[in-house]
């Protein structure tokens, strides 16, 4: 059942705040479906037989397909370095391309278990290792080189080739460009850690509403501080399947990553950091000489500030979308009106008269613009609403300058 409004510009605003003004610490994961869930990075991972570690906390199922956690480089004897679930689904492995060490301690108990792979050339025997929970599981040599390709960037949850996708929890990936001590692993593995030298990638995964409608929100945060922000490929990014879920039991860092929002400026309520704001409809793009605490942006869209404190712990606002609704003119408000319909999952919309073109923005609760369409030469059309119960917002705008936007309650 879905019921609809339209709501003076303020009172709009209003409801928007209240979804929006989210003040907790989520400590989120990603969950993939095993069919084509996937994260494509822009990073080209660790090159030749530099020395590595991946890591990750997992929550797996048995099953009898390969896994892949997290791929680098391309196809070639040594030229794929690989951290990935064997077939048998029991155990965690590394391969490089033509050889590969098993792990021997079951991981797929459907519980949460940190896993890690390093690879060090500067070994004389021993160099790649394995690490179940903090623990050595197993370690060993190859015979034959590693010489890891830059061809591809990296993947997590599928290979380079299209094989293997990973079907279960994933939450804290890391990859660093030097060979992680045993002591090092086991003391970081439960928290979540600040900037550190040779940390190459890093994804928390804290993004999203547990279970929740997440359309649109398909760029995963990177947290070493460069841009490397990623593509999230297959995800339905709604319901308990293909989303962001719950996360691992790690700590989180303590830091102030909320926002406060005064007409439309979003100010950072953290003093004395450094400042980045990013454009969530973007790929999480950096916004150009945004880098002070407040930040009023100039068009509609979703925002959100990256902080980093004088300790080098960086955090990720929640992205606000509530730009320049204020300023939107709700010409069309005493023109619009419903047809009688009996659309299941959607509304029909009579604007009074034609208009050569219509654009429709359907925005969530969490300030995501959901879906766009666009209409030529119509007074009436309909507006497809397929998301889960929860008040939605239909932003219209007409090509002779008129707008106005309806309130959809979904039931």
């Amino acid at each position: 059942m879905i019921m609809t409004k339209f709501l003076p510009i303020k009172i709009q605003l209003l409801f928007i705040l209240i979804g929006l003004n989210y003040t907790t610490h989520a400590q989120n994961a990603l969950r993939f479906d095993g069919i084509d869930d996937y994260i494509q990075t822009d990073y080209k991972g660790i090159e030749g037989d530099g020395a590595r570690t991946v890591e990750a906390w997992i929550k797996v199922k048995p099953s009898n397909t390969w896994r892949f956690i997290v791929d680098m480089g391309s196809t070639g004897p040594g030229q794929r370095f690989s951290f990935k679930i064997n077939n048998n689904a029991r155990f965690i492995r590394i391969e490089v391309g033509g050889g590969g060490i098993y792990g021997s301690t079951p991981i797929t108990d459907n519980k949460w278990h940190h896993v890690a792979a390093t690879y060090d050339p500067d070994l004389s025997e021993n160099q790649f290792k394995l690490y179940v929970d903090g623990n050595l599981d197993k370690e060993g040599d190859l015979d034959l080189d590693v010489n890891t390709s830059k061809e591809k960037p990296v993947r997590i949850g599928y290979s380079n080739y299209n094989l293997g996708p990973f079907e279960g929890l994933l939450d804290e990936v890391r990859v660093w460009s030097v060979a992680r001590t045993a002591e090092e692993i086991k003391d970081h593995m439960n928290t979540e850690i600040c900037q550190q030298s040779n940390l190459e990638l890093y994804y928390r995964f804290n993004q999203g509403i547990p279970n929740g409608n997440n359309k649109g929100m398909d760029s995963a945060l990177e947290y070493t501080g460069s841009p490397q922000n990623s593509t999230l490929i297959g995800f339905d990014l709604i319901g308990t399947n293909s989303n962001w879920v719950e996360g691992s039991p790690i700590t989180p860092i303590d830091l102030d990553n909320t926002v406060s929002v005064k007409n439309t400026t979003l100010t950072a309520n953290l003093k004395g950091a450094t400042y980045q704001w990013i454009d969530c409809s973007n790929r999480n793009a950096q916004i150009k000489g945004a880098t002070s605490p407040a930040f009023t942006p100039s068009t509609i869209g979703n925002y959100a500030v990256k902080i980093t404190n004088e300790g080098g712990c960086m955090e990720f606002s929640k992205c606000i979308t509530i730009s320049s609704l204020e300023a939107i003119d709700n010409s069309l408000g005493e023109h619009m009106s419903l047809i009688k319909n009996e659309l299941e999952s959607g509304v029909s919309i009579d604007l009074g008269s034609s208009f050569t073109e219509i654009q429709t923005k359907l925005i969530n609760i969490n300030g995501h613009i959901i879906s766009e369409k666009r209409f030529w030469d119509v007074e009436e059309f309909e507006v497809d609403i397929d998301q889960n119960p929860g008040l939605y917002f239909i932003h219209i705008t007409t090509n002779s300058g008129d707008s106005g936007i309806l309130t959809v309650v979904k039931q």
